[in-house]
C-alpha cells in the first residue's frame, strides 16, 4: 500500500480491477487526510508524465505531484481539488 507523501501515513485502496486472470488486484488509493490519490500507471508512461501536470477528470482538478516506480509498478500521485 502507498504512504501518503503530505501526511506520511497508508493510503486506502479506492478502485480495484479483475481481468486477464487477475482478481481484486488495486489500481487506485486515496488518503482520508489529504486530498491526495495515487494510481498505477504502466512504467514506461514515466517520461511522458511530468510533476506539476494538470488533468481535468469528472469536474476534478488532478495535479501530478510525485512519481515513484516500484518494482515493475508506476504510481501516480495527485493532489485532487474541485474545479
Amino acid at each position: 500500500m502507498p504512504i501518503c507523501p503530505k501526511c506520511h501515513s497508508v493510503m486506502v485502496c479506492s478502485k480495484r480491477i479483475s481481468m486477464s486472470g487477475v482478481e481484486n488486484k488495486e489500481i487506485e488509493w486515496i488518503c482520508k487526510a489529504d486530498s491526495i490519490q495515487v494510481e498505477i500507471r504502466h512504467p514506461v508512461q514515466y517520461v511522458y508524465i511530468k510533476i506539476g501536470s494538470e488533468e481535468e477528470i469528472d469536474g476534478k482538478r488532478k495535479k501530478v505531484i510525485e512519481k515513484k516506480i516500484e518494482g515493475a509498478e508506476l504510481f501516480i500521485f495527485y493532489e485532487v481539488s474541485d474545479i
